[in-house]
């Protein structure tokens, strides 16, 4: 399940990242969050990336939805509440990106033997 979890917050990133490039352009930030989907997405099949994948997974997954919560708040100016349609779907990646990785609190560590409570296996499996 945790693979998963990271396939789809990976997925999640890059969209977000590659739509505020699309609204916003190029900066630094977009290429730091390239760059942590392309590290948890690495971190699928190399496993000593596990543990700084799931600390950036959750540093990310907190960063986005503090970041959705600014941008609800954007939309609050001027006495009602409105979100232009980019926002609203930059508010749906955002909300989703967060949502992944906060999944990150979830996600386990691969060790160097089979972990007995992933996926319903167990050592006594013969």
């Amino acid at each position: 399940m945790t693979a998963v979890l990271k396939a789809c917050f990976t997925l999640a990133t890059a969209a977000t990242t590659l739509y505020s490039i699309h609204l916003l352009g190029h900066g630094p930030w977009s290429w730091a969050f390239l760059g942590i989907a392309l590290f948890v997405a690495l971190s699928l099949g190399v496993p000593p990336l596990d543990r700084p994948a799931i600390a950036i997974g959750k540093i990310s997954g907190v960063l986005a939805l503090l970041a959705l919560a600014l941008l609800l708040l954007a939309g609050t100016i001027g006495g009602s509440f409105r979100l232009s349609q980019s926002n609203v779907v930059f508010a749906v990646l955002l909300a989703t990106m967060g949502l992944f990785g906060i999944s990150a609190f979830a996600w386990r560590a691969r060790t160097g033997g089979a972990d007995p409570h992933d996926e319903g296996e167990s050592q006594n499996d013969a």
